[in-house]
């Protein structure tokens, strides 16, 4: 777990233990709203860029599993 969770981890189960929301919190203290958004939209824009990388990282294995699928049903026609 990365030091950044384990923080917020920490800081939330504070929170709950003294009975105290986040809601609230976002709509208490100012610019907590405008900080929780922008952790938001940046948590989504990494997990675009995790999977176009992940979709780059396995392109030339599903190449390769495409040829050997095709040359496997090749050798199936042939022998029936």
């Amino acid at each position: 777990m990365s030091k950044d969770k384990t923080y917020m981890d920490q800081a939330r189960r504070e929170l709950v233990n003294t009975g105290g929301s986040e809601v609230d919190i976002r709509e208490n203290i100012p610019g907590a709203t405008e900080l929780w958004e922008e952790i938001q939209t940046l948590k989504a824009e990494m997990n675009k860029a995790k999977k176009k990388a992940s979709e780059e990282a396995a392109a030339p294995f599903l190449e390769r599993i495409t040829e050997l699928e095709e040359q496997y049903a090749l050798a199936i026609k042939l022998s029936t």
